[in-house]
């Protein structure tokens, strides 16, 4: 693909993300951090062995499944957690947690992050190399 193309290609998929509501991008950025490697929060979620759930991931249903197990956001304030954090992301292991729960619970926190950031849960710090390795691959 060449430069010009990928250009237009992004800008389409821009003005695609921006017709969605907002779940969208949360379950959109879910994927990435778990699937995309050159995602800055890869490292913390597929480098892992954090995966998303078959149903999440289905072609052409993954964002209505997700819709349908998750419910809307309450707010811009509640972010998509993990109940254990070295589980995948599945309905039976998410909720909608407020930003202050969600910063509690996880390695560590940045703070004021705004809607449509590439992660959900952060840490500022660097893992070990125990919590690099990745974990056996679900059954899913």
């Amino acid at each position: 693909m060449t430069k010009e193309k990928k250009k237009s290609h992004a800008l389409a998929q821009q003005r695609y993300a921006k017709k969605q509501p907002p779940e969208w991008e949360v379950w959109r950025n879910m994927k990435r951090r778990c699937f995309d490697p050159s995602q800055i929060s890869y490292p913390y979620y597929g480098a892992r062995g954090i995966r998303v759930c078959e149903r999440w991931r289905e072609h052409g249903k993954g964002f209505k499944n997700f819709m349908e197990d998750m419910g809307p956001r309450p707010s811009e304030e509640f972010h998509l957690d993990r109940v254990d954090p070295d589980k995948d992301y599945c309905k039976e292991n998410c909720q909608w947690s407020h930003r202050s729960e969600n910063c509690a619970r996880s390695r560590g926190c940045f703070g004021n992050r705004e809607p449509g950031d590439d992660f959900e849960e952060s840490s500022d710090e660097i893992p070990t190399d125990a919590e690099l390795e990745p974990k056996e691959e679900a059954p899913f």
